[in-house]
């Protein structure tokens, strides 16, 4: 499905601020039981393949995360998540961090290739979203395994800001570029897929 993109920026703001109102974060009060921790909306789309399929495979790992945790679910007790086995949920925060720096490496490529005005300030934010989820690994990995459903919530709104704020920004202006590359930009980069 692709987004008109006069109206990417305008539907991804009205998305945030609706979920906001839900409880963006965590436990939504009326979520399905059983659904995932982060359930991706066909909205949040950019029109931008890969850069939709980068988001998509995030979002699994943030739910693989979650479950790794102990919430497998968004309809699971909204209260400290306890785990007896630390080297699941280091293993999921660290493949998260990785996809995560993939991801902004190849937006960043892309960016660059659009000659997009706003690189630093994307830039920057990624800087700081990376630097944010490496302190709370190092936090879970010195104070032992355990990683709250606070430090959850903390990550989904990194993403959704990431997903329905920033990103739209540029994905309306990539799509006013006539020469804007449909393929990432970075050489031998492919999509971050993940199994199902």
């Amino acid at each position: 499905m692709s987004i008109p993109p006069d109206s990417i920026a305008e539907q991804c703001r009205g998305e945030l601020f609706h979920l906001s109102a839900q409880g963006l974060n965590g436990c939504r009060p009326g979520a399905e039981p059983g659904s995932d921790f982060l359930t991706w909306r066909d909205a949040w789309d950019t029109g931008i393949g890969w850069v939709d399929g980068d988001h998509r495979a995030i979002a699994r790992q943030i739910n693989r995360l979650a479950r790794a945790c102990g919430e497998p679910t968004v309809g699971a007790a909204c209260e400290a998540i306890p785990s007896d086995a630390p080297a699941p949920v280091l293993a999921a925060l660290d493949e998260l961090i990785d996809r995560a720096r993939k991801h902004f490496m190849s937006e960043q490529a892309l960016l660059r290739a659009i000659d997009y005005p706003a690189l630093h300030e994307q830039s920057s934010s990624h800087v700081l979203q990376l630097a944010e989820l490496t302190q709370m690994r190092r936090l879970l990995f010195s104070t032992g395994p355990r990683l709250d459903v606070e430090s959850l919530r903390e990550i989904k709104h990194w993403f959704l800001e990431h997903v329905i704020a920033d990103d739209p920004r540029y994905a309306t202006f990539y799509h006013h570029r006539a020469d804007a590359p449909a393929a990432c930009p970075l050489s031998g980069s492919d999509p971050l897929t993940l199994p199902d």
